[in-house]
């Protein structure tokens, strides 16, 4: 599966992200994430009902404290002297208890897919359609 698509939806999805971004770093002290992101979520016009704003909000949530967690870990490790390579073979090895051999292809080839769209997203956004780079003023804010 590739993302390739417009390179306006690209932008448009940049715009959208760095928007959040912006918006996350002036939000309130005292509005928890949980709020902020539902709130971001019902003024992005994503036309989306209540349920499934609960249920995103949830996931993006828990997909962030999974992240710091990795983080947070894969940094002890290195402080531990573990490599990046050892560490991420460790979390694949801890994935995959219980999967067969197969399972564990089916996952390792979906991580696969995953960075090589990303790939593909990123190439399609900064690349022109002769391969040089795009100069475009929404791809240059510094993030």
């Amino acid at each position: 599966m590739s993302y390739r698509g417009d390179n306006q939806e690209a932008l448009e999805l940049i715009e959208l992200i760095q928007g959040t971004i912006e918006s996350y770093s002036k939000k309130e002290k005292s509005l928890t994430d949980d709020a902020w992101i539902k709130n971001e979520l019902r003024n992005n016009n994503l036309e989306i009902d209540e349920k499934e704003i609960e249920v995103f909000s949830k996931e993006v949530l828990e997909t962030i404290e999974l992240n710091n967690r990795n983080i947070e870990s894969i940094g002890t490790a290195i402080e531990n002297g573990v490599s990046k390579e050892a560490w991420f073979q460790q979390k694949v090895q801890e994935a995959s208890v219980g999967m067969s051999v197969n399972q564990v292809g089916q996952y390792l080839q979906g991580i696969d897919n995953a960075i090589n769209n990303a790939n593909d997203l990123m190439s399609q956004v900064i690349l022109n359609n002769d391969g040089t780079i795009n100069r475009n003023i929404n791809l240059d804010h510094g993030c």
